[in-house]
């Protein structure tokens, strides 16, 4: 069964955040994985976690509680993602074409 419900603007600007940051964070760590060096001192998780850490503005990082409150809400919206949302397999056979037996009614 498939859901939707409009979101109420908040929740979509959060969501905009998200899918935008994780094209980000995708696309650096590809990088960062491609070019990795063998003798680096950290994998390219553990240095990009360090490098976001240090650029993040201060005034926007001088509250503990905005943190914690903003970790607990990545995390379960991670969980959310881990137990709702699935890929899904490619079809190889979809790729050919279809004679008249092969066809689906």
């Amino acid at each position: 069964m498939t859901r939707h419900r409009e979101p109420t603007p908040a929740l979509a600007t959060y969501v905009d955040a998200l899918v935008g940051i994780g094209g980000q964070l995708t696309s650096i760590l590809h990088h960062m994985y491609a070019h990795e060096s063998p003798d680096a001192e950290l994998d390219p998780a553990e240095t990009l976690a360090r490098l976001i850490a240090d650029v993040m503005p201060a005034n926007l990082v001088r509250r503990d509680v905005d943190l914690k409150l903003a970790a607990r809400l990545i995390n379960a919206t991670a969980e959310a993602i881990e137990d709702n949302l699935f890929l899904v397999a490619d079809d190889p056979t979809l790729d050919q074409p279809m004679n008249g037996s092969d066809r689906l009614h």
